[in-house]
């Protein structure tokens, strides 16, 4: 069988949206990766990394993946505890049942809300 350039661009493409898109085709809501720092996090909130992407959004990152190689969750939180809070509240509906200081505590951040 004979590969030509045609046929390899087309697999790397299908191999980029299946890594990129999940196996669905479409955007998916998984988790992070396991090794991410937010992992835990999502998991406890029962969110995605499109969820994920809305949170950096509103916290001033292009997308989750710029918000996860800048800084931890504990440290995204203690930055600006009412925002987080907020962010987290608007993107999540197990954090919408939450207050401002249960989602701190749930990343292990120092700051309260008022």
């Amino acid at each position: 069988m004979k590969t030509t350039e045609r046929k390899l661009r087309q697999l790397i493409r299908e191999e980029l949206m299946k890594e990129y898109y999940g196996m669905g085709g479409g955007p998916s809501n998984d988790l992070p990766k396991k090794d991410s720092a937010y992992y835990d996090m999502a998991k406890k909130l029962d969110i995605g990394t499109l969820d994920l992407d809305n949170i950096a959004y509103d916290l001033g990152f292009t997308d989750f993946r710029d918000m996860e190689i800048s800084i931890s969750p504990k440290d995204l939180a203690e930055r600006d505890p009412e925002s987080f809070a907020v962010a987290v509240q608007d993107s999540s509906m197990r954090g919408a049942d939450m207050g401002p200081n249960e989602i701190l505590e749930l990343v292990g951040a120092k700051g309260r809300v008022y």
